[in-house]
């Protein structure tokens, strides 16, 4: 454990950022240093720094698909400030290594008012589901149609969705689109 993580968890915040900021000096290229001082900017609500020590962690690191953990933990990172826009290209980078990020691939577009994408990033989630969320993914899609007014085909998610795991979320969207739930027979 690093100086800096024993104090994070000893409550000690200040210390443990000046320990990563000593770190980050002493190791200007260790990309994980870098990350972790972007994560302390972001916990403090600065961006602007945060971005900055992700970026220059990307620089510094082998910048590979093979660095999956460093892109998830920046990519996670800049969703905690609302950075969706400079998530998408590194998402973008590894999720054919992780294919349920294109579950927050779809999410990152759609929040960005991006509906095909976000349908699109849904599509590819649910081709290359390793995880069995894909009622999940069907739900998130659903609602990326609903958003983009495509009324029929959110329905259409929405039931499969239900009908593979029904949940009071699912039903209410059903329900704002004019299907009663409780016609749709359970494929649990």
């Amino acid at each position: 454990m690093s100086l800096a993580a024993a104090l994070k968890s000893a409550g000690k915040e200040k210390e443990a950022e000046e320990a990563m900021s000593k770190a980050a000096e002493l190791t200007p290229n260790d990309p994980q240093e870098l990350v972790d001082l972007g994560k302390v900017w972001a916990k403090k609500e600065n961006a602007e720094k945060a971005t900055h020590y992700f970026k220059l962690a990307l620089d510094h690191s082998k910048a590979s698909k093979e660095d999956v953990e460093l892109y998830e933990d920046i990519i996670n990172s800049l969703f905690e400030i609302g950075k969706l826009k400079e998530a998408i290209p590194l998402i973008n980078t590894v999720a054919d290594e992780r294919p349920d990020l294109y579950n927050l691939l779809g999410l990152a577009y759609v929040k960005n008012g991006e509906y095909p994408q976000g349908i699109a990033a849904y599509s590819k989630a649910l081709q290359n589901d390793i995880t069995g969320e894909r009622y999940a993914y069907l739900h998130n899609r659903g609602m990326a149609h609903d958003k983009a007014g495509d009324k029929e085909k959110a329905k259409k998610d929405f039931s499969d969705a239900y009908a593979a795991h029904p949940n009071p979320a699912t039903a209410k969207m059903l329900e704002s689109l004019g299907v009663d739930a409780s016609t749709i027979k359970s494929t649990e």
